[in-house]
């Protein structure tokens, strides 16, 4: 079915009828504290998000990958993602894809950054045009922003072109170990990801790039000795740090788009002796894979000049760039003009921070920030703006209503 100017106005119409609806829904999500630890809280708010599809014809599946990171989840308790479908058994992250490309992925996630006993400091509560509580902005509202787009799109009694599959991943806030893999399989599966996270300040700037982060580890081993007795005997692993962190600020001033940042440092055993063992972890963000290419050659540089000293460097990617390739800018491009036809401006920024969109872009056509508008994400103040809700979710209903290419 065309995308005409009477169909959009259907689209934003009947989903400002339902907008108390949709705030009620918020409400409901964000009133169960849902924190990555706690994989039983996440499968409540997936419960009461499979209750609201269920009209719809939707099932929702716990997709299970082993445990690599139990300090966020527990000793028994394995990673998974949800999968939201009206066949939600055919496309199958380990088996590979079936009819390949005839769908498309909403992606998001049921974690917040909040711990429990949060409610009791943050209640949720209305001021004006906004609601305030943990999770509300990042990123329950998008969720329900989502539900609502598909609500909609079945009371017309329209047919997407393709498929929509609502991912939910249950540690997206710790940087998605273990789980991340999956989400890129299930996005290879998919022609086009549009990713649930809120959109960039008040104007609700789409997300159409982001950095990509990791850390490098820089450890340097010496020889351990008495700083009175033998200090000559010891190879001071700390003063050579100092020479080691000199050189990478020279590597940095080389790189004036990746952000270093020296977070934490350790070393040494006492002050009475010459330090062994010194390490400095880094935190990088970078915007092109292109970088992290020449930033592994700079840093294998970083050898000490001193005998009886070692530096090891250890670099570890958690998620790559989201660039502003093609296919994503095509999408931009379709969201934009869609937006000027449903009455608002729309416009895309870059941002620092990371999503489950890195994993998906470099596979299949990403938009991200198509959440709920509002603020202070992981902040007290965090918050959504409720008029936007309904213009946001149709503006999701029809870019699930966009022909595919």
């Amino acid at each position: 079915m065309a995308l005409t100017d009477d169909l959009l106005d259907d689209f934003e119409r009947r989903l400002s009828e339902h907008q108390d609806a949709m705030v009620q829904l918020v409400i409901a999500l964000a009133s169960i504290e849902s924190p990555t630890s706690d994989f039983a809280s996440q499968a409540r708010v997936v419960s009461t998000i499979e209750a609201f599809l269920k009209p719809l014809g939707y099932r929702a599946r716990c997709v299970r990958v082993p445990n690599n990171d139990r300090s966020q989840t527990g000793e028994d308790q394995p990673q998974c993602v949800y999968l939201l479908s009206p066949k939600s058994g055919h496309v199958d992250g380990r088996s590979g894809c079936t009819a390949k490309r005839s769908r498309q992925l909403l992606l998001g996630h049921v974690d917040t950054v909040w711990p429990h006993g949060t409610l009791d400091k943050m209640p949720i509560h209305q001021a004006d045009d906004q609601l305030f509580g943990p999770g509300v902005f990042d990123m329950k509202g998008g969720i329900v922003q989502a539900l609502f787009a598909l609500k909609v799109i079945r009371e017309l009694r329209l047919t997407t072109p393709l498929e929509p599959v609502l991912l939910l991943n249950t540690n997206e806030e710790t940087g998605s170990p273990g789980t991340s893999a999956l989400v890129r399989t299930f996005a290879e599966c998919c022609e086009r990801v549009l990713v649930l996270e809120p959109p960039v300040g008040p104007e609700g700037m789409l997300k159409t790039a982001r950095k990509g982060g990791g850390f490098f580890s820089l450890r340097v081993v010496g020889r351990g000795a008495h700083a009175g007795l033998n200090p000559r005997d010891g190879r001071s692993a700390i003063d050579e740090m100092v020479k080691v962190m000199n050189r990478l600020e020279v590597i940095r001033q080389r790189f004036p788009y990746v952000d270093f940042n020296p977070g934490l440092i350790r070393g040494g055993i006492a002050a009475n002796v010459v330090a062994p063992q010194c390490e400095v972890v880094v935190d990088v963000r970078l915007s092109s894979i292109d970088d992290l290419a020449a930033l592994k050659l700079e840093l294998g540089s970083l050898v000490s000049q001193r005998d009886g000293l070692r530096v090891e460097v250890d670099l570890d990617l958690e998620r790559p760039p989201m660039e502003r390739n093609a296919e994503n800018q095509r999408l931009w491009i379709a969201a934009k003009g869609l937006a000027t036809r449903l009455g608002f401006e729309l416009e895309q920024a870059a941002v620092g921070g990371g999503s489950d969109g890195n994993f998906t872009s470099p596979v299949t056509a990403t938009l991200d920030g198509l959440g709920a508008v509002g603020g202070g994400a992981h902040q007290i103040d965090e918050h959504l703006v409720l008029s936007q809700l309904p213009k946001r979710a149709a503006l999701l209903a029809a870019l699930l209503m966009e022909k595919s290419k």
